[in-house]
């Protein structure tokens, strides 16, 4: 091993929430080498400047095979000490290859493929199936929240695995003040099955029907269908934005609601959170462990959520509920815990 260790990051999607993850991660641990192998959607551009925090980023190739001799190629190129395979495809890739890369990998599910709800029991079945056969070819899983972290264990008791927390970078918007007169409810991120955009518009017909000035607008892009479906609702779909407009969409929030199907831990509800912005959260299983009164099963619930927002004192208990259940979500404990499973991979080769 070289004297200052170098990772490999490699994934099937470098866009919005996992991309933001990546580069924390990039970022927070200076003292290695990091290098990136990435792929990206044609509906979720790259943000070049997060590739700043590589040494070297490769674009991959097409198809899966290609990709995982791709990133033998690549790994043994630059001679990295670890990989750190980032979502369910990147997974397989890094762990298949294993034979032909004998390095450790460390995995990051970033909500893992069997959690679905847009696929049968029998597909996710197959994916939970291969995900247990996988374990034996992982050096630790670097979950995104306690509950990632049970689900590992379930998979494999014999897997290494801690909870190593996203984080909000410093915003680039403005903390909202809560003064403000408008009112605008948000909703973000890839417009897909994944989000349950069809969620939004039940929350902004609700909300309309008793509060006709309330704007709605949902910072992201994606599927044209969906989106179309959002405009027909009257809800404003911004586009693909940059980092720092994304930021200041958010920063002009009275809500953010988080309507995801399923998730990891959605990096966009800490940056809300870090503009001041309340946050209410669909009750999924990945919301367990939130605040319960910021979950919510029906747009019914929003709605009662606003009323209770508008009292000052109700206000500011809600945001001491969530710096309560995020005070682990800080660079310091996500570094921490990095290094550690970092150091516990590389340990299994040595």
């Amino acid at each position: 091993m070289s004297p200052r260790p170098s990772v490999l990051h490699v994934t099937e999607s470098f866009a919005s929430g996992v991309a933001d993850a990546i580069e924390s991660f990039a970022r927070g641990l200076p003292d290695y080498d990091h290098h990136l192998l990435y792929a990206t959607r044609s509906e979720a551009p790259a943000d070049p400047s997060k590739l700043s925090a590589f040494a070297e980023a490769f674009e991959m190739t097409a198809g899966h095979g290609a990709r995982m001799s791709q990133l033998s190629q690549v790994a043994d190129r630059l001679g990295v000490d670890l990989i750190h395979a980032h979502s369910s495809i990147a997974g397989a890739y890094a762990r298949l290859s294993g034979r032909r890369t004998p390095r450790p990998v460390v995995y990051s599910p970033h909500c893992y493929a069997f959690e679905r709800r847009d696929l049968g029991w029998v597909q996710r079945g197959g994916f939970a199936a291969a995900e247990r056969l996988l374990a034996g070819r992982t050096a630790a899983v670097a979950a995104c929240s306690e509950r990632e972290r049970q689900l590992t264990t379930r998979l494999s008791r014999r897997t290494v695995t801690d909870v190593v927390p996203n984080i909000a970078r410093a915003a680039h918007g403005r903390a909202r003040n809560s003064t403000s007169s408008r009112r605008v409810i948000t909703a973000g991120g890839r417009i897909g099955p994944q989000k349950d955009p069809g969620l939004f518009i039940d929350v902004a017909n609700a909300i309309r029907a008793v509060h006709p000035e309330v704007e709605f607008v949902w910072i992201g892009g994606g599927d044209a269908r969906f989106e179309q479906r959002l405009l027909a609702s009257r809800i404003t779909v911004t586009g693909w934005l940059s980092k720092s407009e994304s930021m200041g969409e958010l920063a002009r929030s009275s809500l953010y609601v988080h309507t995801a199907a399923w998730e990891g831990f959605p990096i966009a509800i800490l940056e809300a959170l870090q503009l001041n912005v309340p946050v209410a959260v669909s009750r999924r299983p990945y919301s367990i462990g939130m605040p319960e009164q910021a979950r919510f099963s029906s747009a019914g619930d929003v709605l009662r959520l606003l009323a209770r927002l508008s009292d000052s004192t109700a206000r500011k208990a809600f945001m001491d509920e969530w710096k309560g259940a995020t005070r682990a979500n800080t660079a310091d404990v996500q570094t921490e815990r990095l290094r550690r499973l970092y150091a516990s991979a590389l340990e299994q080769v040595r």
